[in-house]
């Protein structure tokens, strides 16, 4: 009786760690966005649209007011988007606040800042589509035709700009 329960326990065991290494080697999901995607704008009147920017490289930031290292990341894109204004790349933030609650704190930053590029909300299915497997914010994506290129998570105002100008130009065709 006593040698049945130990292999009893013995198997479970053996499940249980065949279980968790199964799991452990699957491949670990892509972020992604569709070249159809669609956005609600700033003020609320005209989507941003993914389609629009079809042939475009893409910088998308995902950000929210309350998060400094994301408003200084959305400040630093100025520079990037004055940088490539005419080498066919678009700029977008997408606040993953909800607007009711955050419209008023949204749009007096993008106004005190004066940002010249498009702003919007991203709802909780697609962000958690592109956030796959990261949680931080700020996450700003590369992206060319649906296809996300470089993703890069957090904010280091020392480094990230560089990088993403870095990346900006690899890409270019």
């Amino acid at each position: 009786m006593v040698h049945q329960r130990i292999l009893f326990l013995a198997f479970c065991c053996g499940l249980s760690i065949t279980s968790a290494l199964a799991q452990s080697a699957k491949p670990k999901a892509e972020p992604e966005i569709s070249a159809t995607a669609r956005f609600r704008s700033l003020d609320g009147q005209t989507p941003i649209r993914m389609a629009d920017y079809r042939g475009k490289l893409v910088v998308l930031a995902l950000w929210a007011s309350w998060c400094p290292p994301c408003q200084t990341a959305v400040l630093e894109l100025k520079t990037l988007r004055s940088d490539f204004a005419s080498r066919e790349v678009e700029v977008l933030a997408l606040s993953m606040e909800e607007p009711e609650l955050a419209k008023t704190k949204v749009t007096t930053f993008v106004a005190n800042s004066k940002i010249d590029f498009k702003v919007g909300w991203i709802g909780e299915i697609s962000s958690q589509k592109l956030m796959v497997g990261e949680e931080a914010i700020p996450q700003i994506f590369l992206i060319k035709d649906g296809v996300i290129l470089k993703r890069f998570t957090g904010w280091n105002p020392l480094t990230k700009l560089a990088k993403l100008h870095d990346a900006i130009m690899e890409n270019r065709d």
